[in-house]
């Protein structure tokens, strides 16, 4: 899948269907490069936004990722 398309999956998913994390958009899409589809999104001017979410996994170890959305209109 090319640049383009990745691109526009990421971002019509977070119009349509709100924030994603990395592991979502990389599963949900098959992207392997998701932070860099994000750059290139916010390069054409899209303001899409990144939490970093601290939190741990099933045995305790702390793991942390990236949360993207776009900011809310109204």
């Amino acid at each position: 899948m090319d640049r383009a398309t990745q691109k526009l999956l990421i971002l019509a998913h977070l119009m349509l269907e709100g924030p994603a994390t990395t592991w979502e958009l990389m599963t949900k899409y098959h992207i392997g490069r998701v932070a860099s589809r994000v750059f290139d999104l916010r390069k054409d001017g899209y303001p899409i936004q990144t939490t970093m979410i601290h939190s741990r996994d099933e045995d305790g170890t702390p793991v942390q990722y990236a949360l993207y959305s776009l900011p809310q209109e109204g």
